[in-house]
């Protein structure tokens, strides 16, 4: 796992692993706000190589909680590349 710090965070996991048909990816995030500082977002995405496939950024924490943000990506029959229009996000 690697991370990337700053005044924004991020974490990021290589899994290396090619997109497969007809299977479903879901990735769950624990988004949290400090108690003592604004909560300013974040992004959460699944991706296939640098082509973001999935993406959640809608989890809303009061300062001092997290809350669980759910992101799904249901691939179709004929979806080899990451980018064909065989993808779509829940």
């Amino acid at each position: 796992m690697g991370s990337t710090l700053g005044t924004s965070g991020s974490i990021f996991q290589t899994l290396g692993v090619t997109v497969k048909a007809n299977t479903t990816y879901t990735l769950k995030v624990h988004a949290g706000a400090r108690a003592d500082y604004p909560f300013t977002g974040y992004n959460a995405a699944l991706l296939g190589g640098n082509v973001v496939l999935a993406l959640g950024n809608s989890a809303t924490p009061v300062g001092g909680s997290f809350v669980t943000d759910t992101i799904t990506l249901r691939s179709r029959t004929g979806a080899t590349r990451p980018t064909s229009s065989g993808l779509h996000q829940e």
